[in-house]
């Protein structure tokens, strides 16, 4: 009910700022504005200063600047008073022709949708990076609210009055806002893996990155700057370079960041460069070998995994990026791919990045000594460009985290990765799975031919959840609970004994609901015994 009226208001709030825009245009028919927001966003308790971020886009106006004459924010029907908000603005977004008024708004209500139809996604995914581009051009204006709220889920509205070419153009947009701390479990700790600073080409510094995790509940930060940037600066020439030692200096056991690499690959074609997408290292301890624009796929990461083995590993960024997308699905010996990066409208398993890594567990489920783990990341080039996707990793212990060195903790964070013990969320649940005691990302042969599955699952919002345990590339579904309702941060279990089939197969789990959560994890590979 609670993701109904937020959907309801968000849809309600973009009808009157295009019902007033209209009221105040009669002259200009082709103009148009919508404010943009981000449709969620999770801090934890006690934070007395939070921001969130907004574009207008809009399109038919003239070149003069939009002249704001009024804001109020609005929290739970309750109008927070003046002194606590503080708006910095930006200009605003010229379509030009891009993106047409009826685009977006299909854009932003798709984005409220749990379920977009299969074949809707591509389309939408496609408007979507359009106007990601289009937001882009500019800053993002960022709303400071200088006021904490309790925990749980809540409904902020903001309205604007702004005007612009004689007319007076009055826009709303509403933003889910969850306090809560991200949910734990013993080993668990919550990871962004794909963030970039000033040592390439974001304006957030490693001091404010680290505050902003921390804001936002995660213990692990791993910076992904373009090595291009890093060798010429020459900032990683190994671990005693600035880039590490910044990580390092800024750390602490409640948030740690570390250094690792974003990395171009491709090949030539009469001598012209073609980029094939871009991966991902973890692990690493210098940029030797590391080049952009150097190496194919498969070389490229071949060098990462060499470059501190064993515990430097590659994963592939944005697999199915309109522009970075990678390009050689023939590769082997990755260890994680992106199913969740940047902006991204649809994220059930018929999603673009979700099916390819389907496919591709599906093609490497012959080999042991990888997993393509799942991953996801902000791939945030600005403190606006910070996404609510957590990637939980599974640690042997608590200890090294809370008493461990800074070495000590990148150090089983980059065995973690590796050996692929990790699950995947898109607000911030933690569902994970063992088969007899293994945790994800194990590959065994049972002593029989059962096997035990443990099935665990903290949700980060309080509603209504479908549980899937799926074999293979949804070949059988093994165990599920449907439209579960579950509280807020109480955690859950489930145990189902279940007969295997003959030979190898992969099995992960999948939990959608909640108003727009998604969860997914690594697969664990099971053998039945022969007789």
């Amino acid at each position: 009910m609670r993701r109904r009226l937020l959907g309801l208001a968000l849809i309600l709030g973009l009808m009157i700022a295009l019902f007033n825009l209209a009221a105040a245009q009669e002259s200009r028919d082709d103009a148009w504005a919508v404010l943009i927001g981000q449709d969620f966003v999770r801090y934890v308790p006690g934070i007395e200063e939070w921001n969130l971020y907004f574009w207008v886009v809009g399109d038919g106006w003239k070149s003069s600047p939009a002249k704001l004459t009024n804001i109020k924010v609005v929290a739970d029907g309750v109008t927070l008073p003046l002194d606590t908000v503080e708006f910095k603005e930006a200009p605003w977004v010229k379509a030009n022709g891009r993106l047409t008024e009826a685009q977006v708004r299909e854009i932003r209500q798709a984005a409220l949708s749990e379920a977009i139809a299969p074949q809707d996604i591509q389309r939408l995914e496609a408007l979507t990076k359009q106007l990601t581009a289009i937001l882009e051009e500019v800053p993002a204006a960022t709303l400071t609210i200088k006021r904490a709220l309790p925990e749980g889920q809540h409904l902020v509205e903001v309205y604007l009055s702004y005007e612009k070419d004689g007319l007076m153009v009055n826009l709303v947009e509403n933003t889910e806002v969850v306090i809560s701390a991200i949910p734990k479990a013993s080993g668990w700790f919550s990871a962004d893996p794909h963030i970039h600073s000033t040592y390439s080409d974001s304006n957030a510094s490693h001091g404010t990155i680290k505050s902003e995790l921390t804001k936002r509940g995660y213990y692990i930060g791993y910076l992904t700057d373009h090595t291009n940037k890093l060798i010429s600066s020459n900032n990683f020439p190994n671990m005693n370079g600035a880039y590490p030692k910044a990580c390092k200096n800024v750390s602490t056991s409640t948030t740690s960041l570390f250094p690792g690499i974003e990395m171009r690959i491709g090949h030539k074609i009469l001598g012209v460069w073609n980029g094939d997408g871009h991966c991902l290292g973890y692990g690493v301890t210098s940029t030797t070998n590391l080049d952009d624009n150097t190496y194919g796929a498969q070389v490229g990461l071949r060098n990462i995994n060499g470059n501190n083995s064993p515990k430097s590993s590659s994963a592939i960024a944005h697999p199915t990026h309109d522009v970075y997308k990678w390009e050689d699905w023939t590769v082997t010996y990755y260890y994680g791919i992106e199913l969740m990066s940047g902006p991204q409208l649809a994220f059930d398993y018929n999603a673009s990045p979700v099916k390819k890594w389907r496919s591709e567990c599906a093609r490497l489920a012959a080999w042991n000594s990888f997993r393509p783990s799942v991953r996801t990341g902000s791939d945030a080039h600005s403190i606006s460009g910070f996404k609510s996707y957590v990637t939980h990793v599974k640690l042997a212990s608590d200890t090294t985290w809370n008493n461990g060195t800074w070495e000590q903790r990148r150090s089983a964070v980059d065995t973690a990765l590796k050996n692929g013990k990790t699950t995947i969320s898109r607000k911030g649940s933690l569902a994970y799975f063992t088969a007899n005691g293994y945790d994800v990302g194990s590959a065994f042969i049972p002593p029989s031919g059962s096997v035990s599955f443990y099935i665990y699952f903290k949700p980060v919002v309080s509603g209504t959840y479908n549980l899937y345990l799926f074999r293979d590339n949804l070949a059988g579904t093994v165990w599920s609970k449907l439209t579960q309702s579950l509280t807020a941060n109480s955690a859950y279990g489930w145990t189902t004994t279940y007969p295997l089939p003959s030979g190898r197969h992969y099995y992960w789990l999948y939990v959608v609901g909640g108003g727009g959560e998604w969860c997914y994890t690594t697969p664990i590979y099971i053998t039945k015994p022969s007789s």
